[in-house]
């Protein structure tokens, strides 16, 4: 037997999260890139859009043509941090630009193209999912970016799909944003968009078959928004909630392990299992999952690759004194693993 000396308990961190799919660029169409999943935000931001049209056709207002044309400035030259300062004096509007287009748009190019521009503001200022927020409460629900884009879970377009998990997790997940006055409403609100959230997730991967590991985009781009929801408390709470301690156990003791692909479902499943177990709540729920500590001490037997080594002894270790998870390691065979 091999023995792994586990790490200290420690909060997921981003060295820890799953290493996303390759996305090569290479040579071809803008629509064949897309349809094998490999375009990229860069990719996406490249192109003209006429957003000038948008403003003849009511979509947005004079001024809101002039916030984006300032935004799609901003974003390219990577300056948002610096900027952010100025994006967060007019949060409202900024708000409002984005309920409008996703709202009024529908056309796949300009769709990624606004998902895309989402997801560069919130990767490089990831406080700036508190806007989307702040606007939400100030104007008393009128301009509500959630919606819309929980609508866009139902395209079938790989790259939308993508942008708008992660996006939308992001968005939902954030808890950092204190309301100026609660407001018992929109909090129920947002409550049942991050159920709604999560509920469609655990009904799509229920579908999966762990033997075919990372092979579907669609697979891997659900996953990525479950890591991204259980980042946060509520998150965890709400995919805990959405029956999905079950989908994970299903997921982990599925395969064999023998591909990369394989592996790689293994190691996001842990990370998402790992996440969950920094909650007490969700914790506990974990050690009552029926087989969950048994099926990771043999994860951690009979594995080899040092990435799901490590994130399984986390995850273990963080259930350490969790109702019986203690006695079910040693029964298990912990001690020796």
């Amino acid at each position: 037997p091999r023995s792994h000396s586990c790490p200290t308990r420690r909060r997921p961190a981003a060295s820890m999260v799953a290493e996303p799919v390759p996305m090569v660029f290479k040579t071809g169409s803008s629509a064949g890139k897309v349809k094998q999943g490999k375009i990229t935000n860069e990719d996406v931001l490249r192109r003209e859009v006429p957003w000038s049209a948008f403003k003849e056709k009511g979509i947005i207002s004079k001024d809101e043509l002039e916030l984006m044309y300032q935004l799609v400035e901003i974003v390219q030259s990577k300056s948002v941090a610096a900027q952010a300062a100025l994006i967060e004096m007019r949060s409202a509007e900024h708000a409002q630009l984005f309920k409008a287009l996703l709202t009024g748009v529908n056309k796949d190019e300009v769709v990624m193209y606004i998902l895309s521009l989402l997801d560069e503001l919130l990767k490089q200022k990831p406080t700036l999912a508190s806007l989307f927020h702040a606007a939400l409460y100030e104007s008393g629900g009128a301009i509500d970016v959630f919606e819309p884009m929980l609508k866009l879970l139902s395209r079938q377009h790989l790259f939308i799909l993508e942008k708008t998990t992660v996006v939308l997790a992001k968005l939902l997940s954030w808890d950092h944003y204190i309301p100026p006055a609660p407001n018992p409403n929109l909090e129920a609100a947002l409550a049942r968009k991050l159920r709604s959230f999560a509920a469609w997730a655990v009904a799509l991967l229920k579908n999966v078959d762990p033997q075919d590991g990372f092979d579907q985009p669609r697979v891997v781009h659900v996953l990525g928004g479950v890591q991204q929801l259980v980042s946060s408390a509520p998150g965890r709470i709400a995919f805990v909630e959405a029956d999905g301690l079950p989908l994970l156990l299903g997921l982990m003791s599925g395969g064999h392990y023998g591909t990369h692909s394989a592996v790689q479902l293994l190691y996001v499943v842990m990370v998402v299992v790992w996440s969950i177990s920094y909650t007490p709540e969700c914790a506990s729920k974990l050690g009552h999952a029926a087989g969950l500590v048994p099926k990771l001490v043999d994860i951690l037997k009979s594995v080899q690759k040092e990435k799901v080594v490590r994130v399984t002894c986390a995850a273990l270790r963080n259930l350490v004194g969790v109702g019986s998870c203690s006695s079910d390691m040693i029964g298990a065979g912990g001690m020796k693993a």
